[in-house]
């Protein structure tokens, strides 16, 4: 077991000298070298919350910018999940790996660092009575996403496919908080308000995997 991350990164190794291979015999030594391309992306798919309050599964939308010259890539990606309870997060990253394409298939590789900023954790929304607003923080996390993607077109492409992706907060942060609650059922009188201070705490930080189905458009940087 311990030798497959060794294998995994030999054959992103070789894969990444075949395609620096490719570019060498197609382009001729008078050609422009191969520009810088941008790739604008968006998705959506599932995600699964592995957390201390219990697991979740949700759903998960996401933008990219990313800049690629050659196999290389490197730029920003934002992710938005909600769960049905009334909690939420955002998650913003900057992110570098590969980018391999042979034909109209392309494989994408990331390695991601960022912070997830969630809000309502440990919540929930009344329908009747009051709702509980639940705790707020933000954690520091490490990603990771793994694609294929089919593209089409010429030196503006368009691209379709599916990437797994896993998310690790770095910490575990345990949030107090205060809400006010009614416990009138029916009528309240001003001698009797029928409220009362309700101390809760929440503790943030989780695992989340799964995957999304992303649609881009590449602008340059097609190579040959």
């Amino acid at each position: 077991m311990r030798s497959a991350p060794r294998v995994a990164l030999a054959a992103l190794a070789l894969a990444c000298a075949a395609q620096s291979r490719a570019w060498a015999q197609a382009t001729d030594p008078g050609d422009e070298p191969p520009r810088v391309g941008v790739t604008l992306g968006a998705s959506a798919g599932y995600v699964r919350r592995v957390r201390p309050q219990g697991d979740r599964d949700g759903l998960l939308a996401g933008v990219e910018l990313l800049a690629h010259y050659r196999f290389v890539q490197a730029g920003v990606l934002v992710n938005f999940g909600a769960g049905p309870l009334g909690d939420s997060f955002t998650g913003v990253a900057g992110a570098v790996g590969a980018r391999l394409l042979f034909g109209g298939v392309r494989f994408d590789a990331l390695g991601l660092v960022g912070a997830h900023a969630y809000s309502g954790v440990g919540g929930h929304v009344a329908i009747l009575g009051t709702s509980d607003p639940g705790a707020d923080g933000t954690l520091t996390f490490l990603g990771a996403r793994l694609g294929i993607a089919f593209e089409w077109g010429g030196s503006v492409r368009y691209g379709v496919g599916l990437f797994a992706f896993v998310d690790a907060d770095l910490d575990r942060q345990t949030v107090a908080y205060q809400y006010t609650r009614s416990t009138c059922t029916i009528l309240c009188t001003s001698s009797s308000p029928g409220t009362e201070t309700v101390d809760r705490s929440a503790t943030l930080g989780e695992l989340q995997a799964g995957a999304m189905l992303r649609f881009n458009v590449v602008f340059g940087g097609a190579g040959p």
